[in-house]
């Protein structure tokens, strides 16, 4: 053995018994570390650092590994079986005594480990199945749960059990709804039943596809902050810079985080983009109970995020950052519970923390598959901004174009007890703060500017076998154009999907195959004496299966089976649904092969007093699986789109018109003054919407309030070839242009 290899870290060689030493492996050696050390000051490794299998505990405040040094604990062969504790003590600090990275000056903090350019990091703790699902339903006061698979976790373990109900973060939250997600200590295990002492407080449900997850926190090797960090909300954090390489498997995060300070994360993989051969993962770990976050990767491509449990964190937990991220995949990874960070909140990093997602997704060039979200507002948020922002945008600003890009892979993911489960709209802006718009995927090249990259070929984005349950308001949420949403499964939500789509290319927005099933035998916790629990504090809000949304379509439905979407005395339900805004369908949404069971087809909610027209309807069934009659027309029922033939049907406040010479357009109008971009200058209360009264000529005297939905246009489905007469509420702009969207070559509407 060289004499510079140092075979214990507490020999007095090395320390001479103090506390607080500032501990270095010069370059060139190897040291051992077998037994617990003091409190440390720090250590940095600029040789070789491996910490042996053994029960032993390091205490410090920083481990900084620098471009020569390496960072050993375990190996994939021959990982630790032994408890290993690596303890970040420190109190709050904005300062970076850990210094900087010296490629680009970045700091490094305090209270962590920082991998700085070419070092390596490789941690080892030895386990095997780190979360499984119930095999059936674990009751109220259960002292144990079954699961689908054999595990081997012992006595001690720390367990989380998912909720499968709603959830408690959101606007739609019923006063006195519990957080129903558990944790418990095991007692015994025996095969693929799991023991503990403390009864459950909640219903946990164990079948098919809503079966709860139930995870495992326990890892033997751990990396936290010191028990000073739950008062501060300052725990230790892991950075990885330009690494060569970053291997951690089967590591527990607990107490990690740094609220309020930017980059500060329980593991962050920091502008490392650009390392030949590197190898990135993350994989088998623990991330929970921490500060702020559960895995961010910035500016980073070809990390592998794999079959982690995560959760119990601030504002969102695994984060892409700015829109430069790609290559990058998550697989098989449970996040459960994320809490918001309000704006009130001096710690809040970004503007949306206070709506936290488990996905937080800024760049599609990224592989999501088999990942469960749980919790949170929102299960899977691609927020995807126009271009890279934040330390980002200067490198990329006219070469990644997120909101353009193609959808690498989405494949088998699933949330539930979250408010939204998969959300594609309220994109990033620069300021942090969010936006409606369009994701409209492009061939590119995305060397085009701005104005020629959306005029390059698109391609379609497809998500596969998306599964979402117990959401509060949407299991789909999608605004965009050439989309496929391929055999969904969508259970138990206020709504099982929203497509707001658009086809400037002629590609419309789909959904094909799959299930939509209204309610199933999971009926939740129940509140003030209820059948069931309900998705919206407004307990009659109505139910439903499909919502589709303006925005010029066209959006095709086909080989859809709807499921008990029936009204009941507890609220309104169908199959097919408008309601809760102003809902103006594209005339160009078609339907064909659907299947209903136990379901009302349509439910439109009545327009108000002053407004007729917010919910207004054209949708053509191609085949009659859904009237009965092949080509038939569902319009709203009002005189306005009534035509000969037509049939009401008063409880879903429709009708039923016959396919004829005439097909339904979607008559606009909008606000052309340049002068005045809105018509909120033309009223006199001060209101921007535009108002008008419209008339359908030789038909009725009684005509239809129309009532813009933004503050420069509106629209209304009318059938083609009719003269009609409208008369606006306010003084005329002095400029409009009236156009009709969805028309055939000829078609013509006279106002």
């Amino acid at each position: 053995m060289d004499s510079n290899v140092q075979t214990d870290l507490q020999t007095e060689a090395v320390f001479s018994g103090s506390h607080n030493e500032n501990v270095m492996i010069p370059q060139g050696t190897t040291s051992y570390l077998r037994s617990s050390t003091p409190q440390l000051g720090s250590i940095t490794v600029h040789g070789t650092l491996i910490i042996e299998n053994r029960d032993l505990t390091i205490t410090t405040r920083w481990i900084k590994v620098m471009s020569t040094g390496r960072l050993f604990a375990g190996s994939a062969a021959s990982p630790i079986t032994n408890k290993v504790i690596i303890n970040l003590i420190g109190d709050k600090t904005t300062a970076s005594p850990m210094g900087h990275e010296a490629s680009d000056g970045g700091t490094l903090g305090s209270k962590g480990i920082a991998v700085v350019s070419g070092g390596t990091i490789e941690l080892f703790g030895a386990t095997s199945v780190v979360w499984s699902t119930l095999c059936k339903h674990a009751h109220i006061g259960a002292k144990s749960i079954e699961l689908k698979v054999t595990v081997p976790w012992k006595a001690g373990d720390e367990i989380v059990i998912a909720t499968t109900d709603f959830n408690t973060v959101g606007r739609a939250v019923p006063r006195g709804a519990p957080h129903q997600t558990e944790y418990r200590n095991i007692t015994s295990v025996s095969g693929r039943v799991v023991n503990f002492a403390e009864p459950l407080q909640y219903m946990h449900y164990g079948r098919n596809a809503e079966s709860a997850e139930v995870g495992l926190l326990t890892r033997n090797i751990v990396i936290q902050g010191d028990a000073g960090s739950v008062n501060s909300n300052f725990g230790g954090h892991v950075l990885i810079r330009k690494a060569k390489s970053a291997k951690i498997s089967g590591v527990e995060f607990t107490r990690m985080g740094q609220k309020g300070i930017m980059g500060r994360y329980p593991i962050h993989f920091h502008k490392a983009f650009g390392v030949a051969n590197a190898d990135f993962f993350v994989e088998k770990s623990a991330i929970h109970h921490n500060f702020q976050r559960c895995l961010a990767i910035h500016d980073t491509q070809g990390v592998h995020v794999r079959n982690n449990v995560a959760g119990s964190t601030n504002g969102h937990c695994f984060f892409l950052e700015d829109g430069s991220e790609f290559g990058n995949s998550f697989i098989g990874n449970l996040a459960v519970d994320a809490e918001p960070v309000e704006k009130s909140d001096p710690d809040q990093l970004i503007p949306t923390d206070d709506s936290p997602s488990m996905f937080w997704i800024t760049n599609p060039n990224n592989t999501y598959v088999r990942n469960v979200a749980v919790g949170g507002k929102f299960g899977f948020w691609f927020s995807l901004p126009y271009h890279p922002n934040g330390l980002s945008k200067d490198a990329y600003d006219g070469v990644i174009y997120p909101r353009y890009t193609p959808l690498r892979d989405f494949t088998s993911n699933k949330a539930h007890s979250t408010e939204f489960g998969l959300m594609m709209d309220h994109h990033q802006k620069d300021d942090g703060t969010t936006c409606t718009c369009f994701y409209t995927p492009r061939q590119g090249p995305f060397t085009l500017r701005p104005g020629q990259i959306d005029k390059s070929p698109p391609v379609f984005a497809e998500i596969k076998n998306f599964v979402a349950y117990k959401c509060r308001s949407h299991g789909i949420w999608v605004r965009g154009e050439n989309m496929r949403i391929l055999n969904p499964l969508l259970l138990n939500n206020l709504m099982g999907a929203l497509l707001i789509g658009k086809s400037e290319f002629g590609n419309p927005l789909i959904i094909q195959g799959g299930r939509i099933i209204g309610e199933t035998g999971n009926y939740g916790h129940r509140l003030n004496g209820d059948s069931r629990s309900r998705p919206h504090h407004q307990r009659f809000r109505p139910v439903g299966g499909l919502q589709q949304y303006d925005n010029r379509g066209g959006q095709y439905i086909r080989d859809v089976q709807f499921k008990n979407l029936i009204t009941d005395s507890a609220r309104p339900a169908s199959a097919h649904a408008a309601h809760g805004g102003i809902n103006v369908l594209y005339a160009l949404n078609k339907m064909r092969s659907l299947t209903y069971q136990n379901s009302q087809t349509f439910y439109v909610e009545p327009g108000s007093d002053v407004v007729d027209q917010r919910k207004n309807v054209a949708l053509q069934d191609i085949d009659g699986t859904t009237t009965g009659s092949y080509g038939t027309w569902i319009t709203s029922n009002n005189h306005l789109q009534r035509r000969a033939g037509c049939v009401g049907k008063p409880d879903m406040n429709v009708q039923f018109c016959p396919r004829g010479p005439n097909q339904y357009v979607q008559l606009r109008i909008d606000n052309r003054n340049t002068g005045l971009t809105e018509f909120s200058g033309l009223h006199t209360d001060g209101s921007k919407e535009p108002e008008s009264v419209f008339y359908k000529l030789g038909v009725s005297t009684n005509p239809m309030h129309l009532h813009g939905g933004n503050d420069n246009s509106m629209a209304v489905d009318v059938e083609a070839r009719q003269k009609f007469s409208m008369k606006f509420l306010h003084p005329t702009p002095p400029q409009l242009r009236v156009s009709i969207d969805g028309a055939a070559p000829g078609e013509w509407v006279l106002v």
